[in-house]
């Protein structure tokens, strides 16, 4: 469900920072849910901007020196995600 928490923040991490916890609860995630994610996972980087609903994050675990995930939200339509996924092999 993290992959569909919109607006993250480079270097969001931790359940103190609410706007974090906020954005995995509008996802989908439980309180708890989203107040474990958080304290265990770090935002590295989201782009989010692709007007085709396509979102792509990084989370660390455990901070930024952790291992690395790339979490990716799909697309509202399967010929705009085969143009996002050219745009951005080739940009």
């Amino acid at each position: 469900m993290a992959a569909y928490a919109l607006n993250l923040q480079q270097g969001m991490f931790g359940s103190i920072d609410t706007n974090y916890t906020d954005s995995l609860e509008l996802a989908g995630m439980s309180a708890k849910q989203a107040e474990a994610f958080a304290d265990t996972y770090m935002v590295v980087d989201q782009d989010d901007t692709d007007s085709s609903g396509f979102s792509v994050t990084v989370f660390a675990k455990g901070g930024i020196n952790g291992t690395k995930y790339f979490a990716i939200r799909g697309t509202e339509n399967l010929l705009c995600l085969s143009s996002v996924i050219d745009y951005r092999l080739w940009k």
